[in-house]
Protein backbone atom coordinates (compact mmCIF):
# COMPACT_ATOMS: atom_id res chain seq x y z
CA UNK A 1 0.00 0.00 0.00
CA UNK A 2 1.27 3.45 -0.96
CA UNK A 3 -0.14 6.86 -0.03
CA UNK A 4 0.23 10.09 -1.98
CA UNK A 5 -0.53 13.16 0.13
CA UNK A 6 -1.70 16.24 -1.74
CA UNK A 7 -2.41 19.84 -0.83
CA UNK A 8 -5.68 20.59 -2.58
CA UNK A 9 -8.37 18.66 -4.40
CA UNK A 10 -10.11 19.90 -7.54
CA UNK A 11 -13.38 18.23 -6.55
CA UNK A 12 -14.50 16.85 -3.19
CA UNK A 13 -15.60 13.27 -2.61
CA UNK A 14 -14.42 9.69 -2.12
CA UNK A 15 -13.87 7.35 -5.05
CA UNK A 16 -12.72 3.73 -5.23
CA UNK A 17 -11.81 2.00 -8.48
CA UNK A 18 -9.27 0.61 -10.89
CA UNK A 19 -6.72 2.93 -12.46
CA UNK A 20 -7.42 3.35 -16.17
CA UNK A 21 -4.53 5.17 -17.84
CA UNK A 22 -5.62 7.21 -20.82
CA UNK A 23 -3.13 7.61 -23.62
CA UNK A 24 -3.81 10.55 -25.85
CA UNK A 25 -4.63 9.57 -29.42
CA UNK A 26 -3.44 12.20 -31.82
CA UNK A 27 -3.97 12.58 -35.53
CA UNK A 28 -0.71 12.65 -37.50
CA UNK A 29 -0.27 15.97 -39.27
CA UNK A 30 0.82 15.73 -42.89
CA UNK A 31 2.97 18.81 -43.51
CA UNK A 32 3.18 18.37 -47.28
CA UNK A 33 2.29 21.51 -49.23
CA UNK A 34 -0.67 21.61 -51.60
CA UNK A 35 -1.02 22.88 -55.15
CA UNK A 36 -3.03 25.89 -56.19
CA UNK A 37 -5.78 23.63 -57.53
CA UNK A 38 -6.23 22.03 -54.11
CA UNK A 39 -6.75 25.30 -52.21
CA UNK A 40 -10.52 25.43 -52.74
CA UNK A 41 -10.91 21.76 -51.85
CA UNK A 42 -8.91 22.20 -48.62
CA UNK A 43 -10.74 25.42 -47.73
CA UNK A 44 -14.12 23.73 -48.24
CA UNK A 45 -13.00 20.70 -46.26
CA UNK A 46 -11.91 22.94 -43.37
CA UNK A 47 -15.17 24.93 -43.40
CA UNK A 48 -17.20 21.71 -43.39
CA UNK A 49 -15.18 20.39 -40.43
CA UNK A 50 -15.67 23.73 -38.68
CA UNK A 51 -19.42 23.43 -39.13
CA UNK A 52 -19.51 19.81 -37.90
CA UNK A 53 -17.38 20.69 -34.88
CA UNK A 54 -19.73 23.58 -34.14
CA UNK A 55 -22.77 21.28 -34.17
CA UNK A 56 -21.03 18.89 -31.78
CA UNK A 57 -20.10 21.71 -29.39
CA UNK A 58 -23.67 23.05 -29.44
CA UNK A 59 -24.82 19.66 -28.19
CA UNK A 60 -22.23 19.84 -25.41
CA UNK A 61 -23.47 23.31 -24.41
CA UNK A 62 -26.85 21.71 -23.72
CA UNK A 63 -25.10 19.30 -21.37
CA UNK A 64 -22.92 21.90 -19.66
CA UNK A 65 -22.75 25.68 -20.12
CA UNK A 66 -18.97 25.70 -19.72
CA UNK A 67 -18.74 24.69 -23.41
CA UNK A 68 -20.08 28.10 -24.38
CA UNK A 69 -16.45 29.27 -24.27
CA UNK A 70 -15.57 26.60 -26.88
CA UNK A 71 -18.34 27.84 -29.14
CA UNK A 72 -17.00 31.39 -28.86
CA UNK A 73 -13.51 30.22 -29.88
CA UNK A 74 -14.92 28.25 -32.81
CA UNK A 75 -16.98 31.21 -34.04
CA UNK A 76 -14.12 33.68 -33.63
CA UNK A 77 -12.95 34.97 -37.03
CA UNK A 78 -9.33 34.95 -35.84
CA UNK A 79 -9.21 31.15 -35.92
CA UNK A 80 -11.08 30.75 -39.21
CA UNK A 81 -9.29 33.59 -41.05
CA UNK A 82 -5.85 32.41 -39.93
CA UNK A 83 -6.43 28.84 -41.15
CA UNK A 84 -7.88 29.97 -44.49
CA UNK A 85 -4.98 32.38 -44.95
CA UNK A 86 -2.43 29.60 -44.41
CA UNK A 87 -4.27 27.40 -46.89
CA UNK A 88 -4.61 30.03 -49.61
CA UNK A 89 -1.42 32.07 -49.12
CA UNK A 90 1.06 29.51 -47.74
CA UNK A 91 -0.16 26.41 -49.63
CA UNK A 92 -0.69 24.38 -46.43
CA UNK A 93 -3.28 21.63 -46.17
CA UNK A 94 -6.18 22.10 -43.75
CA UNK A 95 -4.72 19.99 -40.92
CA UNK A 96 -1.31 21.65 -41.18
CA UNK A 97 -2.85 25.16 -41.30
CA UNK A 98 -5.05 24.41 -38.29
CA UNK A 99 -2.14 22.88 -36.35
CA UNK A 100 0.02 25.97 -36.88
CA UNK A 101 -2.80 28.38 -36.02
CA UNK A 102 -3.55 26.47 -32.83
CA UNK A 103 0.13 26.46 -31.83
CA UNK A 104 0.37 30.22 -32.35
CA UNK A 105 -2.73 30.90 -30.24
CA UNK A 106 -1.58 28.60 -27.44
CA UNK A 107 1.85 30.27 -27.29
CA UNK A 108 0.12 33.57 -26.60
CA UNK A 109 -1.14 32.10 -23.29
CA UNK A 110 2.13 30.48 -22.19
CA UNK A 111 3.56 33.70 -20.75
CA UNK A 112 0.40 34.55 -18.78
CA UNK A 113 0.80 34.04 -15.02
CA UNK A 114 -2.88 34.12 -14.08
CA UNK A 115 -3.95 30.51 -13.47
CA UNK A 116 -7.46 30.88 -14.89
CA UNK A 117 -6.38 32.57 -18.12
CA UNK A 118 -3.52 30.11 -18.55
CA UNK A 119 -6.03 27.28 -18.35
CA UNK A 120 -7.96 28.80 -21.26
CA UNK A 121 -5.30 27.62 -23.66
CA UNK A 122 -6.70 24.13 -22.97
CA UNK A 123 -9.98 25.35 -24.47
CA UNK A 124 -8.20 26.41 -27.66
CA UNK A 125 -6.35 23.07 -27.90
CA UNK A 126 -9.60 21.21 -27.33
CA UNK A 127 -11.45 23.10 -30.06
CA UNK A 128 -8.59 22.60 -32.53
CA UNK A 129 -8.38 18.91 -31.69
CA UNK A 130 -12.11 18.57 -32.31
CA UNK A 131 -11.81 20.21 -35.75
CA UNK A 132 -8.83 18.01 -36.64
CA UNK A 133 -10.81 14.90 -35.74
CA UNK A 134 -13.69 16.23 -37.84
CA UNK A 135 -11.29 16.68 -40.76
CA UNK A 136 -10.13 13.08 -40.48
CA UNK A 137 -13.59 11.71 -39.57
CA UNK A 138 -12.09 10.08 -36.48
CA UNK A 139 -13.62 9.77 -33.06
CA UNK A 140 -13.01 7.47 -30.14
CA UNK A 141 -14.27 6.42 -26.74
CA UNK A 142 -11.68 6.88 -24.00
CA UNK A 143 -13.02 3.86 -22.13
CA UNK A 144 -13.42 1.54 -25.11
CA UNK A 145 -10.80 -0.90 -23.77
CA UNK A 146 -12.30 -1.23 -20.30
CA UNK A 147 -15.34 -3.12 -19.06
CA UNK A 148 -14.86 -2.13 -15.43
CA UNK A 149 -17.77 -0.25 -13.86
CA UNK A 150 -15.57 1.46 -11.25
CA UNK A 151 -12.86 3.42 -13.01
CA UNK A 152 -10.41 6.05 -11.84
CA UNK A 153 -9.37 7.90 -15.01
CA UNK A 154 -5.64 8.71 -14.94
CA UNK A 155 -4.12 10.89 -17.68
CA UNK A 156 -1.47 13.45 -18.44
CA UNK A 157 -4.31 15.77 -19.36
CA UNK A 158 -7.95 15.50 -20.31
CA UNK A 159 -9.80 17.81 -22.63
CA UNK A 160 -13.26 18.98 -21.58
CA UNK A 161 -14.73 17.33 -24.69
CA UNK A 162 -13.21 14.00 -23.74
CA UNK A 163 -14.65 14.22 -20.24
CA UNK A 164 -18.06 15.30 -21.53
CA UNK A 165 -18.60 12.13 -23.58
CA UNK A 166 -17.49 9.75 -20.84
CA UNK A 167 -19.98 7.48 -19.15
CA UNK A 168 -19.71 9.24 -15.79
CA UNK A 169 -21.68 6.47 -14.09
CA UNK A 170 -18.55 4.32 -14.51
CA UNK A 171 -16.06 7.00 -13.52
CA UNK A 172 -15.35 7.21 -9.78
CA UNK A 173 -12.54 9.75 -9.96
CA UNK A 174 -10.09 11.77 -12.08
CA UNK A 175 -6.33 12.18 -11.70
CA UNK A 176 -4.22 14.24 -14.12
CA UNK A 177 -0.58 15.18 -14.38
CA UNK A 178 -1.32 18.73 -15.54
CA UNK A 179 -4.16 21.21 -15.10
CA UNK A 180 -5.47 23.35 -12.30
CA UNK A 181 -8.62 23.61 -10.23
CA UNK A 182 -9.87 26.31 -12.61
CA UNK A 183 -9.88 23.93 -15.58
CA UNK A 184 -13.12 22.80 -17.16
CA UNK A 185 -12.28 19.21 -16.25
CA UNK A 186 -12.22 20.23 -12.58
CA UNK A 187 -15.50 22.10 -12.99
CA UNK A 188 -17.17 19.12 -14.68
CA UNK A 189 -15.94 16.86 -11.87
CA UNK A 190 -17.34 19.23 -9.22
CA UNK A 191 -20.66 19.55 -11.06
CA UNK A 192 -21.01 15.77 -11.07
CA UNK A 193 -19.75 15.21 -7.50
CA UNK A 194 -16.82 13.13 -8.73
CA UNK A 195 -13.57 13.43 -6.72
CA UNK A 196 -10.62 14.76 -8.69
CA UNK A 197 -6.97 15.61 -8.23
CA UNK A 198 -5.18 17.60 -10.94
CA UNK A 199 -1.63 18.83 -11.44
CA UNK A 200 0.11 15.83 -9.81
CA UNK A 201 3.23 16.20 -11.95
CA UNK A 202 5.76 13.40 -11.44
CA UNK A 203 3.70 11.89 -8.63
CA UNK A 204 1.53 10.43 -11.39
CA UNK A 205 4.36 7.98 -12.20
CA UNK A 206 3.56 6.08 -8.99
CA UNK A 207 0.24 4.94 -10.47
CA UNK A 208 0.30 1.95 -12.83
CA UNK A 209 -2.49 0.55 -15.08
CA UNK A 210 -4.76 -1.75 -13.11
CA UNK A 211 -3.78 -0.42 -9.67
CA UNK A 212 -6.68 -0.27 -7.24
CA UNK A 213 -7.02 3.33 -6.06
CA UNK A 214 -8.82 5.20 -3.33
CA UNK A 215 -9.29 8.92 -3.96
CA UNK A 216 -10.06 10.67 -0.70
CA UNK A 217 -10.33 14.34 -1.57
CA UNK A 218 -11.80 15.13 1.83
CA UNK A 219 -8.45 14.41 3.50
CA UNK A 220 -6.46 15.02 0.28
CA UNK A 221 -4.81 11.68 -0.34
CA UNK A 222 -4.58 8.91 -2.94
CA UNK A 223 -4.08 5.37 -1.66
CA UNK A 224 -2.59 2.86 -4.10
CA UNK A 225 -3.35 -0.86 -3.76
CA UNK A 226 -4.72 -0.74 -0.19
CA UNK A 227 -5.51 -3.83 1.88
CA UNK A 228 -9.04 -5.27 2.02
CA UNK A 229 -9.41 -3.81 5.50
CA UNK A 230 -8.58 -0.30 4.27
CA UNK A 231 -10.87 -0.72 1.24
CA UNK A 232 -13.79 -1.73 3.44
CA UNK A 233 -13.08 1.18 5.78
CA UNK A 234 -13.18 3.68 2.91
CA UNK A 235 -16.28 2.07 1.41
CA UNK A 236 -18.01 2.79 4.71
CA UNK A 237 -16.59 6.32 4.77
CA UNK A 238 -17.78 6.94 1.21
CA UNK A 239 -21.19 5.47 1.95
CA UNK A 240 -21.62 7.75 4.93
CA UNK A 241 -20.34 10.80 3.05
CA UNK A 242 -22.67 10.35 0.08
CA UNK A 243 -25.57 9.31 2.29
CA UNK A 244 -25.21 12.52 4.28
CA UNK A 245 -24.89 14.53 1.07
CA UNK A 246 -27.98 12.90 -0.42
CA UNK A 247 -29.88 13.41 2.82
CA UNK A 248 -29.80 17.16 2.38
CA UNK A 249 -31.62 16.79 -0.94
CA UNK A 250 -34.34 14.55 0.40
CA UNK A 251 -35.49 14.22 3.97
CA UNK A 252 -32.93 16.04 6.08
CA UNK A 253 -34.68 19.34 6.61
CA UNK A 254 -38.38 18.80 6.10
CA UNK A 255 -41.26 19.47 8.42
CA UNK A 256 -43.83 16.75 9.13
CA UNK A 257 -46.02 18.05 6.29
CA UNK A 258 -43.14 18.13 3.77
CA UNK A 259 -42.11 21.80 3.88
CA UNK A 260 -38.44 22.17 2.95
CA UNK A 261 -36.43 24.21 5.43
CA UNK A 262 -32.97 25.21 4.26
CA UNK A 263 -30.39 24.44 6.93
CA UNK A 264 -26.96 25.96 6.41
CA UNK A 265 -23.95 25.91 8.71
CA UNK A 266 -21.93 28.64 10.36
CA UNK A 267 -18.20 28.16 9.74
CA UNK A 268 -14.86 29.91 9.97
CA UNK A 269 -12.45 27.29 8.56
CA UNK A 270 -12.10 24.71 5.81
CA UNK A 271 -12.31 21.96 8.41
CA UNK A 272 -15.75 23.16 9.52
CA UNK A 273 -16.94 23.23 5.90
CA UNK A 274 -15.78 19.62 5.45
CA UNK A 275 -17.66 18.66 8.59
CA UNK A 276 -20.77 20.50 7.37
CA UNK A 277 -20.55 18.60 4.07
CA UNK A 278 -20.36 15.30 5.90
CA UNK A 279 -23.39 16.16 8.02
CA UNK A 280 -25.46 17.12 4.98
CA UNK A 281 -25.95 20.88 5.35
CA UNK A 282 -27.43 22.87 2.45
CA UNK A 283 -24.46 25.22 2.39
CA UNK A 284 -22.57 27.71 4.53
CA UNK A 285 -24.89 30.52 5.57
CA UNK A 286 -22.24 32.42 7.52
CA UNK A 287 -18.53 32.16 6.76
CA UNK A 288 -16.72 34.35 9.27
CA UNK A 289 -13.85 35.76 7.20
CA UNK A 290 -12.41 37.78 10.11
CA UNK A 291 -10.95 34.65 11.74
CA UNK A 292 -8.51 34.36 8.83
CA UNK A 293 -7.39 37.92 9.63
CA UNK A 294 -7.11 37.19 13.33
CA UNK A 295 -4.64 34.34 12.69
CA UNK A 296 -2.11 36.89 11.45
CA UNK A 297 0.20 38.62 13.89
CA UNK A 298 1.79 41.37 11.84
CA UNK A 299 -0.35 42.63 8.95
CA UNK A 300 -3.43 42.03 6.85
CA UNK A 301 -3.29 38.99 4.52
CA UNK A 302 -2.68 40.02 0.92
CA UNK A 303 -5.04 39.42 -1.99
CA UNK A 304 -3.47 36.11 -3.09
CA UNK A 305 -3.60 34.65 0.43
CA UNK A 306 -7.24 35.61 0.81
CA UNK A 307 -8.12 34.46 -2.70
CA UNK A 308 -6.61 31.01 -2.12
CA UNK A 309 -8.40 30.72 1.23
CA UNK A 310 -11.84 31.66 -0.14
CA UNK A 311 -11.32 29.67 -3.34
CA UNK A 312 -10.71 26.46 -1.42
CA UNK A 313 -13.77 27.20 0.73
CA UNK A 314 -15.86 27.63 -2.43
CA UNK A 315 -14.54 24.39 -3.92
CA UNK A 316 -15.30 22.52 -0.70
CA UNK A 317 -18.89 23.80 -0.90
CA UNK A 318 -19.14 22.57 -4.49
CA UNK A 319 -22.46 23.90 -5.86
CA UNK A 320 -23.83 24.72 -2.39
CA UNK A 321 -23.83 28.35 -1.40
CA UNK A 322 -21.08 30.00 0.60
CA UNK A 323 -22.11 33.30 2.22
CA UNK A 324 -18.92 35.15 3.11
CA UNK A 325 -19.37 37.85 5.71
CA UNK A 326 -16.85 40.61 5.07
CA UNK A 327 -14.41 40.92 7.95
CA UNK A 328 -16.24 41.83 11.16
CA UNK A 329 -13.21 43.03 13.08
CA UNK A 330 -13.62 45.01 16.27
CA UNK A 331 -15.79 44.59 19.35
CA UNK A 332 -14.96 41.14 20.75
CA UNK A 333 -12.77 40.33 17.70
CA UNK A 334 -9.78 42.70 17.75
CA UNK A 335 -6.59 42.23 15.72
CA UNK A 336 -3.28 43.24 17.26
CA UNK A 337 -1.87 44.89 14.12
CA UNK A 338 -4.84 47.19 13.53
CA UNK A 339 -6.20 49.10 16.50
CA UNK A 340 -3.62 50.75 18.69
CA UNK A 341 -6.08 53.18 20.17
CA UNK A 342 -8.16 51.65 22.96
CA UNK A 343 -11.89 52.17 22.70
CA UNK A 344 -13.93 52.57 25.87
CA UNK A 345 -16.90 50.83 24.22
CA UNK A 346 -15.55 48.67 21.37
CA UNK A 347 -18.91 47.02 20.65
CA UNK A 348 -20.19 50.42 19.58
CA UNK A 349 -16.90 51.61 18.13
CA UNK A 350 -15.02 51.18 14.87
CA UNK A 351 -16.16 47.68 13.85
CA UNK A 352 -17.95 45.77 11.12
CA UNK A 353 -18.79 47.63 7.93
CA UNK A 354 -17.83 51.02 9.38
CA UNK A 355 -14.26 49.77 9.87
CA UNK A 356 -14.20 48.32 6.34
CA UNK A 357 -15.33 51.61 4.80
CA UNK A 358 -12.67 53.49 6.78
CA UNK A 359 -9.95 51.13 5.46
CA UNK A 360 -10.81 51.35 1.78
CA UNK A 361 -7.55 49.88 0.48
CA UNK A 362 -7.79 46.87 2.81
CA UNK A 363 -11.49 46.45 2.06
CA UNK A 364 -10.85 46.61 -1.68
CA UNK A 365 -8.21 43.88 -1.45
CA UNK A 366 -10.65 41.81 0.60
CA UNK A 367 -13.48 42.23 -1.93
CA UNK A 368 -11.25 41.50 -4.93
CA UNK A 369 -10.15 38.23 -3.33
CA UNK A 370 -13.76 37.20 -2.62
CA UNK A 371 -14.87 38.14 -6.14
CA UNK A 372 -12.03 36.17 -7.74
CA UNK A 373 -12.96 33.16 -5.61
CA UNK A 374 -16.57 33.45 -6.80
CA UNK A 375 -15.47 31.95 -10.14
CA UNK A 376 -15.07 28.64 -8.30
CA UNK A 377 -18.39 28.27 -6.53
CA UNK A 378 -21.66 29.75 -5.38
CA UNK A 379 -20.37 32.67 -3.28
CA UNK A 380 -22.48 35.48 -1.84
CA UNK A 381 -21.17 38.57 -0.01
CA UNK A 382 -22.70 39.80 3.25
CA UNK A 383 -21.96 43.08 5.03
CA UNK A 384 -22.00 43.13 8.86
CA UNK A 385 -23.22 45.81 11.28
CA UNK A 386 -25.25 47.83 8.79
CA UNK A 387 -27.02 50.79 10.43
CA UNK A 388 -27.95 52.89 7.39
CA UNK A 389 -28.86 52.65 3.74
CA UNK A 390 -25.86 54.85 2.96
CA UNK A 391 -23.50 52.26 4.44
CA UNK A 392 -24.93 49.43 2.37
CA UNK A 393 -24.86 51.49 -0.83
CA UNK A 394 -21.25 52.58 -0.16
CA UNK A 395 -20.18 48.97 0.42
CA UNK A 396 -22.00 47.84 -2.72
CA UNK A 397 -20.31 50.57 -4.73
CA UNK A 398 -16.94 49.22 -3.57
CA UNK A 399 -17.96 45.78 -4.83
CA UNK A 400 -18.92 47.15 -8.24
CA UNK A 401 -15.68 49.15 -8.47
CA UNK A 402 -13.72 45.96 -7.84
CA UNK A 403 -15.83 44.10 -10.41
CA UNK A 404 -15.02 46.75 -13.00
CA UNK A 405 -11.29 46.41 -12.24
CA UNK A 406 -11.40 42.64 -12.59
CA UNK A 407 -13.31 42.92 -15.86
CA UNK A 408 -10.66 45.27 -17.25
CA UNK A 409 -7.94 42.86 -16.11
CA UNK A 410 -9.75 39.90 -17.74
CA UNK A 411 -9.93 38.13 -14.38
CA UNK A 412 -13.01 35.91 -14.03
CA UNK A 413 -15.61 36.28 -11.29
CA UNK A 414 -19.33 35.71 -10.85
CA UNK A 415 -20.86 38.75 -12.53
CA UNK A 416 -24.21 37.97 -10.89
CA UNK A 417 -22.85 37.68 -7.36
CA UNK A 418 -25.37 38.71 -4.71
CA UNK A 419 -24.71 41.10 -1.84
CA UNK A 420 -26.75 41.08 1.34
CA UNK A 421 -27.01 42.74 4.73
CA UNK A 422 -26.77 41.37 8.23
CA UNK A 423 -29.63 42.66 10.30
CA UNK A 424 -28.14 42.95 13.76
CA UNK A 425 -28.82 46.52 14.85
CA UNK A 426 -32.11 48.23 15.82
CA UNK A 427 -31.44 50.77 13.07
CA UNK A 428 -31.32 48.04 10.42
CA UNK A 429 -34.60 46.63 11.71
CA UNK A 430 -36.31 50.02 11.48
CA UNK A 431 -35.16 50.57 7.86
CA UNK A 432 -35.58 46.93 6.79
CA UNK A 433 -38.07 47.88 4.06
CA UNK A 434 -35.60 50.39 2.60
CA UNK A 435 -32.66 47.96 2.83
CA UNK A 436 -34.70 45.21 1.18
CA UNK A 437 -34.96 47.35 -1.94
CA UNK A 438 -31.14 47.42 -2.25
CA UNK A 439 -29.99 44.10 -0.78
CA UNK A 440 -30.32 40.69 -2.47
CA UNK A 441 -30.83 38.95 0.87
CA UNK A 442 -30.97 39.42 4.66
CA UNK A 443 -29.41 37.40 7.44
CA UNK A 444 -30.65 38.13 10.94
CA UNK A 445 -27.82 38.06 13.48
CA UNK A 446 -29.68 37.59 16.73
CA UNK A 447 -26.59 37.57 18.97
CA UNK A 448 -25.70 41.21 18.36
CA UNK A 449 -29.27 42.27 17.66
CA UNK A 450 -30.30 41.12 21.14
CA UNK A 451 -27.54 42.96 22.96
CA UNK A 452 -28.02 46.16 20.96
CA UNK A 453 -31.81 46.06 21.20
CA UNK A 454 -31.73 45.46 24.97
CA UNK A 455 -28.63 47.59 25.67
CA UNK A 456 -26.96 44.59 27.35
CA UNK A 457 -23.38 43.37 27.03
CA UNK A 458 -23.99 39.65 26.50
CA UNK A 459 -20.47 38.91 27.74
CA UNK A 460 -20.98 40.67 31.05
CA UNK A 461 -22.00 38.12 33.74
CA UNK A 462 -23.63 40.86 35.83
CA UNK A 463 -26.30 41.56 33.19
CA UNK A 464 -26.15 38.61 30.77
CA UNK A 465 -29.34 37.15 32.28
CA UNK A 466 -31.21 40.13 30.80
CA UNK A 467 -30.00 39.19 27.31
CA UNK A 468 -33.06 37.12 26.35
CA UNK A 469 -34.11 36.90 22.69
CA UNK A 470 -37.65 35.92 23.74
CA UNK A 471 -38.12 39.57 24.71
CA UNK A 472 -41.21 40.90 22.87
CA UNK A 473 -39.13 43.68 21.29
CA UNK A 474 -36.85 41.06 19.71
CA UNK A 475 -39.62 38.83 18.42
CA UNK A 476 -41.50 41.78 16.93
CA UNK A 477 -38.26 43.00 15.32
CA UNK A 478 -37.60 39.58 13.77
CA UNK A 479 -41.14 39.47 12.36
CA UNK A 480 -40.71 42.97 10.92
CA UNK A 481 -37.50 41.94 9.12
CA UNK A 482 -39.00 38.71 7.74
CA UNK A 483 -42.03 40.62 6.46
CA UNK A 484 -39.84 43.31 4.85
CA UNK A 485 -37.81 40.64 3.03
CA UNK A 486 -40.89 38.81 1.79
CA UNK A 487 -42.63 42.05 0.76
CA UNK A 488 -39.67 42.84 -1.48
CA UNK A 489 -39.06 39.34 -2.80
CA UNK A 490 -35.66 38.71 -1.25
CA UNK A 491 -34.39 35.78 0.78
CA UNK A 492 -34.09 35.99 4.57
CA UNK A 493 -32.15 33.71 6.88
CA UNK A 494 -31.12 33.70 10.53
CA UNK A 495 -27.53 32.95 11.57
CA UNK A 496 -27.57 33.76 15.29
CA UNK A 497 -27.80 31.26 18.15
CA UNK A 498 -31.56 31.78 18.33
CA UNK A 499 -31.86 29.87 15.03
CA UNK A 500 -30.90 26.61 16.75
CA UNK A 501 -33.04 27.18 19.86
CA UNK A 502 -35.55 24.31 19.84
CA UNK A 503 -38.15 26.42 21.68
CA UNK A 504 -37.70 29.31 19.28
CA UNK A 505 -37.74 27.43 15.98
CA UNK A 506 -41.50 26.76 15.84
CA UNK A 507 -42.08 30.46 16.44
CA UNK A 508 -39.59 31.47 13.74
CA UNK A 509 -41.15 29.08 11.24
CA UNK A 510 -44.56 30.44 12.13
CA UNK A 511 -43.27 33.93 11.36
CA UNK A 512 -42.39 32.74 7.84
CA UNK A 513 -38.68 31.95 8.22
CA UNK A 514 -37.65 29.05 5.96
CA UNK A 515 -33.85 29.24 6.17
CA UNK A 516 -31.45 29.10 9.11
CA UNK A 517 -27.69 28.84 9.59
CA UNK A 518 -26.49 27.04 12.70
CA UNK A 519 -23.44 25.45 14.34
CA UNK A 520 -22.28 22.22 12.70
CA UNK A 521 -23.00 20.17 15.82
CA UNK A 522 -26.59 21.35 16.22
CA UNK A 523 -28.15 19.74 13.16
CA UNK A 524 -29.53 16.57 14.77
CA UNK A 525 -31.58 18.40 17.39
CA UNK A 526 -32.87 20.87 14.81
CA UNK A 527 -33.88 18.29 12.20
CA UNK A 528 -35.56 16.12 14.82
CA UNK A 529 -37.64 19.08 15.92
CA UNK A 530 -38.52 20.03 12.33
CA UNK A 531 -39.71 16.53 11.48
CA UNK A 532 -42.19 16.68 14.35
CA UNK A 533 -43.88 19.97 13.37
CA UNK A 534 -46.34 20.87 10.64
CA UNK A 535 -45.21 24.10 9.01
CA UNK A 536 -48.65 25.28 7.95
CA UNK A 537 -50.03 24.99 11.47
CA UNK A 538 -47.31 27.06 13.13
CA UNK A 539 -48.40 30.49 11.91
CA UNK A 540 -51.85 30.31 13.45
CA UNK A 541 -50.83 31.68 16.84
CA UNK A 542 -48.13 34.20 15.81
CA UNK A 543 -50.33 37.30 15.93
CA UNK A 544 -51.52 36.44 19.42
CA UNK A 545 -48.00 35.60 20.56
CA UNK A 546 -46.61 38.95 19.40
CA UNK A 547 -49.21 40.79 21.46
CA UNK A 548 -47.75 39.40 24.70
CA UNK A 549 -46.06 42.06 26.80
CA UNK A 550 -43.51 40.15 28.88
CA UNK A 551 -40.91 37.45 28.38
CA UNK A 552 -42.70 35.25 30.90
CA UNK A 553 -46.01 35.51 29.06
CA UNK A 554 -44.29 34.69 25.77
CA UNK A 555 -42.55 31.60 27.14
CA UNK A 556 -45.73 30.35 28.79
CA UNK A 557 -47.60 30.80 25.52
CA UNK A 558 -44.89 28.93 23.56
CA UNK A 559 -44.93 26.02 26.04
CA UNK A 560 -48.70 25.77 25.67
CA UNK A 561 -49.04 26.22 21.92
CA UNK A 562 -45.87 24.67 20.50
Amino acid sequence: MLKIKLNLAASIGIGLGTAYLVKQKTVAIDKALITGQQKKEESDRFLKALKNAGEAIKNLVELDQIFSAHLEILNDDILKDSVLSKINKENKNAEYALYETCSELVRMFDSIEDEYLKERKADIKDVCERIIHALSNKNYDLLQNSRDDNIIVVADELSPSQVAVLDLNRVKGFITRTGGITSHVSIIARNNNIPAFVGLGDKLEKIKPGDFLILDSIDNEIIINPSHTVINSFKNKAKKYYKDTEAQKNYLSQTADGKKIIICANAESHEEIKLANQKGFDGIGLFRSEFFFMQREDTFPDEEEQFNFYREAAILCNTRKLVIRTFDIGGDKPVSYLLNQKESNPFMGLRGIRLSLSLKKVFKTHLRAILRASAFGNIKIMFPMIVSLEEFIAANQMVHACMEELTNENIPYDKNIETGAMIETPAAVMIAEDLAKEAAFFSIGTNDLTQYMLAVDRGNPLVSHICDTFHPALLRSIKKVIDAAKNNGINVSMCGEFASNIKALPVLLGMGLTEISIGVNEINAVTNMLSSKKYYELEKNIDELLKKSTIGEIKDFINLMY
